[in-house]
């Protein structure tokens, strides 16, 4: 919490889990983790203490840099951030 009077989760931690569903919707294609060149987050309303939902999905994939968004969401479905970022999804040199 940021918080402890209003009960609302700080923004890093929503931007990390932005970070996390966009990465992870690059690892459904690559089957590999792959590290993040670039991250820009919208923040739309407050997040309060409950579960989150976080939707990951690719908008291109490139063969050096891919581009993927996700959004969080709360229990009630109500969009609490979202987000796009530009992933490394080169093959990593053996």
């Amino acid at each position: 919490m940021v918080n402890p009077d209003r009960r609302f989760t700080h923004g890093g931690v929503l931007a990390t889990l932005i970070d996390l569903g966009a990465d992870w919707a690059m690892v459904s294609k690559t089957g590999r983790g792959v590290p993040t060149i670039n991250l820009h987050v919208d923040y739309h309303a407050p997040a309060m203490p409950g579960d989150l939902t976080i939707r990951g999905r690719i908008v291109r994939m490139g063969s050096q840099f891919s581009t993927s968004e996700a959004r969080v969401f709360d229990a009630d479905g109500r969009l609490l951030a979202s987000g796009r970022g530009t992933y490394l999804t080169a093959p990593p040199k053996t």
